[in-house]
């Protein structure tokens, strides 16, 4: 399987087309079409529309983003455009302004929060159904055992950490609610 690397330093103006794995650690101009793996690392750019299988934002990407597999926005990943996947994982840190679009379509399980632990949890905003955590590219750390609390004797039981689902539903409310303002006000000032 081919592997590419777009490199720090480095500057591509696309449109590009790529198989394999893609990494992108510099800064691409233009739309990217890949079949496999992307993966724009901590300080890599992509301004323009971007469609791949799987996705792991660690960088930025300014522009809609289209993922047949899972959209993993990762610890300082920033995505500003519109997202359109099978399954989006957003890590404590993650950013992401834009609509999801497969959410709205009711064609994803729906936007998933991962636990302050760093795990990627699979809790669905939208339906009932919690399918079991599925990580796609770390593996879960090893679990950590809370202190003692002061004055008592041994160790506290292992605490169970709730998802950010709630935060994550207020960050995509809000974006539309915005939108949905801003089209208002147009309207208003036409008139």
């Amino acid at each position: 399987m081919p592997y590419s690397v777009i490199d720090r330093g480095t500057e591509v103006q696309g449109p590009i087309r790529s198989r394999g794995v893609l990494e992108v650690r510099g800064h691409v101009r233009g739309a990217v079409i890949h079949e496999g793996r992307m993966v724009v690392a901590p300080g890599g750019v992509c301004s323009g529309p971007v469609r791949s299988d799987d996705l792991y934002l660690q960088g930025e990407i300014h522009g809609d983003v289209t993922v047949t597999g899972t959209l993993r926005i990762g610890n300082g990943g920033q995505l500003y455009g519109d997202a359109d996947c099978r399954r989006l994982i957003i890590d404590p840190g993650g950013c992401f302004v834009g609509i999801n679009r497969s959410e709205l379509e009711g064609r994803a399980a729906g936007p998933t929060a991962a636990p302050a632990g760093g795990a990627p949890s699979a809790v669905p905003v939208s339906n009932g159904a919690v399918p079991s955590p599925q990580p796609v590219w770390a593996s879960a750390p090893a679990a950590v055992e809370p202190p003692a609390r002061e004055g008592t004797a041994g160790t506290m039981a292992p605490q169970t950490v709730q998802p950010v689902q709630e935060q994550q539903t207020i960050v995509f409310r809000g974006y539309m609610r915005t939108k949905r303002r801003l089209a208002q006000e147009a309207s208003d000032t036409a008139e």
